[in-house]
């Protein structure tokens, strides 16, 4: 399954994404606008916060800015490589969260879409 076929930005708040994603399995993963205006990141000139990935990790929940710069790119931390959020959705889904911070658990991936992984999760329990 190409993960980025079923990719949805939602519009819950912060705290609608934690009710939301408590429970799931690691991997299970929600990109939400932030909440105000997008805003300049103050230590990265040039760069704004647009999005927020809220993600479930064997430690909790996981809350990380999505940054864009002014050329348009996408990403966690320079550098932006991503012309898109699907595109750094992509990347994450077969490659570790922790090649941009060390600090995350080893093997973490953006493995579940949450509306999709509510779903196939609904339809067991019927």
């Amino acid at each position: 399954m190409m993960i980025s076929n079923y990719l949805c930005i939602s519009l819950f708040s912060r705290e609608d994404a934690v009710k939301r994603l408590r429970g799931m399995s690691p991997g299970t993963f929600l990109i939400r606008p932030k909440q105000e205006a997008a805003t300049e990141v103050a230590s990265i000139p040039e760069t704004v916060h647009t999005h927020t990935l809220d993600l479930m990790s064997s430690e909790g929940m996981l809350h990380i800015r999505i940054l864009q710069d002014s050329s348009g790119g996408y990403g966690f931390a320079e550098p932006y490589d991503f012309d898109s959020i699907t595109e750094l959705v992509s990347f994450y889904s077969s490659n570790s969260l922790n090649r941009h911070n060390p600090k995350l658990p080893d093997g973490l991936k953006l493995e579940y879409p949450f509306f999709l992984h509510a779903v196939t999760r609904h339809n067991t329990l019927k």
